[in-house]
Parts: C-alpha cells; structure tokens; sequence
C-alpha cells in the first residue's frame, strides 16, 4: 500500500507452496537436513520415517468414510496400497477436503524435534559412555513430552496430537516387528531355498508333473504337492479356496521372469508386485524358529543355554545388517519380545 515501497515490490515473486500431506515428501525434507548428524550418531531405521508420519498426519482432516481412518488416509497420500482403495478413490478424497493440509504441525517443528534427539544421543555417549542413538521411540517421548508442557496448544488439541502420536508408535511397532521376524526367520539364503522349494512344487501343480521330496528324493503325488504348499500358503493369509489362483499368480510371474533369463527371488525387484508369498515364507520360518527362540528367551537376563544366546546375536547381526546398530537391534529384539508377551497374556 506504500507507494515508495513500488520498487521492492516489483523485485517480490509470489510462489505458493502446497502443504506436504505426504509423508514419504516430509521424509525427504528431514534427510536432506541430516547428512552432517548422521556423520555423529547413528539414526536407526523407521526413525525419521515414522516422525515424518506423525507431522504429515496432524495436517490431515477427518473424512466421512468411516473406513477411512487417519492411518489409512496417510498411507494413500504416500502412494501405498491399501485394501479396499484405488488411485481414483485418492482423488476423491482430496476433492473432501480441499484445504487439507494447513493445520497441523510443520516440517520445522520435526526438524527441532531431530536436534534435540540428535544432541541427547550425544550427550549419552559423553556422559555414560555407552551407545547413544536416534531412533523413533527416544523422538516420540521428546514430542510427547513437548506437547504437555505446550502452553500454546489447548487441551484438545494435545489429546488430538497424542493419538495421532500413538498412531505413528504403532506404525513403528509394526515396522520393528516385521524386521525382527524376519531377521529371526533367517538370512536372505534360507528364505530362497524355501522359495526355490515353494516355486518348484508350483511348477508341478500347474504343469501337472512331478516334484521330487528333498529328504527322500521320491516323487511326490498331486495331493502332497498341495499339502507341501498349503504351510507356506496358509502363512501369507492365502485360504485354501484362494490357493490354486494364488498359485498360478506366482507362476505367471516365474514364467515371465523365465522369459527374461531372470530367477523368482525373495525381496527381488521382480516379485515386488506379490509380497505375499515372501511374508508367507518370512511367517513359516519364523514359526520354525521361534519354537526355539521364545519371547521368554529374549527377554531373560540369565540365559544360559549357549545355544540361544548364539541364535540371539544371530538374529542381532541380521538386524545390524538391515541397518541397525548393535544397540538398537538390542532394543528392537526386546521391543517385540515384549510385545509378543503382552499379546499372549491378552
């Protein structure tokens, strides 16, 4: 409104930016910060993943659907699948609520959030001497802890952000677990001989021929094939109605590869269009392996079966090699052995 100001305004370009609602864009804007601290204290996995899933979902609003909770609605926004929903179905969505995204916490306050977590792992390695490291659980309690001594935000509001806080805690628990089963299932190798095993009674079911038993090394019937099938099946959720379709969804996909010179193999590129069939292998293993490496196990401080002790840093090695540290491999073994505790006294 101030003519002699004409000049600085003719040197302003009005850019509008577009609140991030997608939390996998907040995850991006948190690394690009992170370079330096990450030279200083190790971050464990999911970590910023799941703070970036905390502030993105406060900007979100509540829709009519009631299938569509606030998880859901966060996991569509990043471009994941979710049962019962279509690409088409996003843009509905947000057609809903067209100004969604400008309430909430911001990218900023995540940001303090990551600098106070990265300062407190530092000054744990100074001051005890032992492994300080940033991961969800130490950032949510920090959150947690700010949003109570908030004086800007009303009771409601706090209740409102911690839910959605439990939201992301769950998420994370999620994420830990499924580290931690398959890491307690086995490395990489054992989990491609039970594919190459599973693909290959596969193969016989379809063509109508023969599998050869691993142990015997006699041919199997048509019905030993399917009762060989159906742990592995029923493990990755495939009921036995489901079975043949399921079956010949994964050979199409062998039989594509196959085209290409290419081998069906767990976690590969190629299989990334079914992960079914590779949480169902991850499932039958782990059963396998945790009749052996039990919750109580985990969790005892006086074990004294060398065995277990030698399974237990087994599966802390697998965790380290997925990118965890020894300490928050440590922490994450007991994160779900404690879990799996508290779901059976349930």
């Amino acid at each position: 409104k101030d003519d002699s100001r004409e000049a600085i305004r003719d040197r302003i370009v009005p850019v509008v930016v577009n609140p991030v609602t997608n939390f996998r864009q907040e995850e991006e804007i948190y690394e690009k910060g992170l370079t330096k601290a990450r030279e200083k204290v190790h971050f464990a996995p999911h970590a910023v993943e799941c703070l970036a899933f905390f502030t993105t979902s406060t900007r979100l609003e509540e829709s009519n659907n009631p299938k569509l909770n606030r998880v859901v609605k966060a996991k569509l926004y990043a471009g994941k699948s979710v049962e019962g929903f279509t690409k088409p179905n996003i843009r509905e969505i947000r057609e809903e609520n067209p100004n969604e995204g400008w309430r909430g916490l911001s990218a900023r306050y995540g940001q303090r959030m990551l600098g106070v977590a990265v300062k407190e792992a530092k000054d744990k390695l100074i001051t005890d001497g032992q492994e300080g490291y940033v991961g969800f659980p130490q950032v949510a309690m920090l959150i947690e802890k700010q949003i109570s001594g908030s004086q800007k935000l009303d009771d409601k509001t706090k209740d409102h952000y911690r839910s959605i806080l439990e939201d992301a805690r769950q998420e994370y628990r999620d994420m830990v677990n499924k580290d931690v089963r398959q890491a307690i299932a086995g490395d990489s190798n054992e989990m491609q001989k039970v594919c190459d095993w599973y693909t290959d009674l596969v193969r016989a079911w379809v063509e109508d021929g023969q599998s050869m038993d691993p142990l015997s090394g006699e041919p199997l019937s048509r019905s030993n094939i399917e009762k060989r099938m159906r742990p592995i099946e029923m493990a990755a959720g495939v009921s036995e109605s489901l079975a043949p379709e399921f079956r010949k969804e994964i050979y199409g996909i062998m039989a594509k590869l196959a085209l290409d010179g290419k081998k069906f193999e767990v976690g590969g590129k190629d299989t990334i269009s079914d992960k079914r069939l590779e949480e169902g292998i991850t499932e039958y293993l782990f059963k396998q392996a945790g009749a052996i490496l039990t919750p109580a196990s985990i969790i005892s401080q006086r074990v004294q079966d060398e065995s277990t002790l030698r399974k237990i840093d087994a599966v802390i090695d697998r965790l380290v090699e997925k990118g965890y540290s020894k300490q928050s491999a440590r922490d994450a073994l007991m994160l779900h052995a404690a879990q799996s505790v508290s779901e059976n006294d349930r």
